[in-house]
């Protein structure tokens, strides 16, 4: 009968050991998933916000390059900006015979 309790002991102690590192492993994956889901998530966020930012600088400059020279107006929260393209305040010299 020894014998038995003994094999007993050690089954479970091998037992209770191989269900330590499974959940050790099962945690360990889960927060290795985790983290790279959350870098995944930052770098688009990251990759939106400056595709945003490239695009809304691309639109400005379409627009202040009108033929008519009209000035831009931004806004930023409370605060108003006009913008106008230099080239319609200095005339080059193409522009400058073209009106006399």
């Amino acid at each position: 009968m020894n014998v038995k309790k003994y094999y007993k002991k050690i089954m479970n102690k091998k037992v209770i050991i191989r269900i330590v590192l499974i959940l050790w492993l099962v945690f360990s994956l889960g927060y290795i998933a985790r983290d790279q889901l959350l870098k995944f998530k930052a770098g688009a966020l990251q990759e939106a916000y400056m595709a945003g930012r490239a695009e809304s600088i691309y639109e400005l400059m379409a627009n202040l390059k009108n033929e008519n020279c009209d000035p831009i107006t931004i806004y930023a929260e409370e605060e108003e900006i006009n913008v106008i393209n230099m080239e319609c305040l200095n005339p080059t010299k193409e522009t400058a015979e073209e009106a006399q």
